[in-house]
């Protein structure tokens, strides 16, 4: 055995339950034995101690577990062992959980189909008639990586340079255009209570961390385009506290470049179903709800019948369960959905379900 009750109770910082452990053993145990206790451990473990994480290999697991009988299963394993970028592992973890519950509501379930020259990643059979899907994990794009980065150096940058203060900035200009040290030069000039503006593009303004903002003072979180990213800089247990918020702009251009790709794979003669994972993304599912409409309305993706949208979490203390989710159909699909298909897809995003 390579990972005994008490390494697993150790990895989870001593916060598992005596089952949560037993699970832990079985689950990070199978998944050395799986894909390799070194593949485990750089992928996943390596500098890393929380509860969550045993909890997710449990979870990513028992996913396995449900479907590797199943025919194509194989094919998820080998790309799953071949893989060695974390966003491409995540999505494909994240297949095995989709997969994993489509499982539990229907069979029979075939993975990888090949049909008209395309491979989807799943087929089901509702009422005789077999519908097709497609699963995808939206990771964070480069764009936001960039946008986290400038907005935590400039956030730190504010707290240490005043740490007296509450300072805000809003910058309302894309990342990879921010000029980070013209903004510290601005910032260093500023003094107590300033505020000030950059040609509409940067609003900074600040008061004693014991006070409360003016009411003159403009709300500058409104001067920054959604969607925004907010990062804040926060060191307790300091005298004087130190307190900076910083408020950036993003966007993502290739947000929708994944779908494309995904309805692809779909075939034109049967019923089509995109599942998309946004958990990672910066927009809200409001946004991304619309959006997906607008562009199926369009007619450019016929042979989608509908797309899933889903938004997950991982608790501290409880598995990786569903937030949010939405199913949006497609006006212009070339196969419409039955009122049975729609069901299964309503059963596929019960609020209620932990994976």
């Amino acid at each position: 055995m390579v990972y005994t009750n008490e390494a697993v109770a150790q990895l989870g910082i001593n916060s598992l339950n005596p089952v949560e452990i037993q699970s832990g053993v079985e689950s990070l145990n199978g998944l050395s034995s799986l894909l390799s206790k070194d593949w485990l451990e750089f992928h996943h473990l390596t500098g890393n101690r929380s509860s969550v994480i045993v909890r997710y290999a449990a979870t990513v697991w028992n996913a396995w577990c449900n479907i590797h009988l199943e025919p194509g299963a194989e094919g998820i394993l080998e790309k799953w062992k071949s893989l060695d970028d974390f966003s491409k592992i995540h999505s494909i973890e994240m297949e095995l959980l989709f997969l994993s519950r489509i499982l539990s509501l229907q069979k029979p379930t075939k993975f990888f189909p090949e049909i008209d020259n395309k491979i989807p990643d799943a087929v089901v059979s509702i009422e005789r008639r077999e519908c097709f899907f497609e699963f995808s994990v939206r990771n964070k794009s480069e764009g936001m990586r960039r946008t986290d980065m400038v907005a935590q150096e400039l956030a730190d940058f504010l707290s240490e340079l005043q740490p007296e203060l509450h300072s805000v900035l809003a910058v309302n200009i894309l990342a990879k255009d921010v000029n980070v040290e013209f903004i510290k030069k601005q910032l260093i000039n500023s003094k107590i209570g300033k505020y000030f503006e950059v040609n509409n593009d940067i609003h900074y303004h600040a008061i004693p961390s014991d006070a409360e903002f003016p009411r003159d003072f403009p709300n500058i979180e409104n001067f920054v385009t959604q969607p925004r990213v907010y990062c804040t800089s926060l060191r307790l247990g300091s005298l004087p506290m130190h307190k900076a918020t910083t408020i950036i702009h993003v966007d993502d251009p290739y947000a929708f470049q994944k779908m494309s790709e995904e309805a692809k794979q779909l075939p034109k003669s049967h019923p089509g179903i995109i599942v998309l994972d946004i958990s990672g993304v910066v927009k809200q599912q409001d946004e991304w709800n619309r959006v997906i409409f607008n562009q199926l309305s369009s007619g450019k993706w016929t042979r989608v019948s509908a797309v899933v949208l889903l938004t997950l979490v991982q608790p501290t203390d409880t598995p990786l369960k569903l937030h949010d989710s939405a199913i949006i159909v497609n006006p212009k699909a070339a196969q419409p959905l039955t009122q049975n298909e729609l069901q299964f897809l309503e059963n596929f995003v019960d609020k209620g379900i932990h994976f």
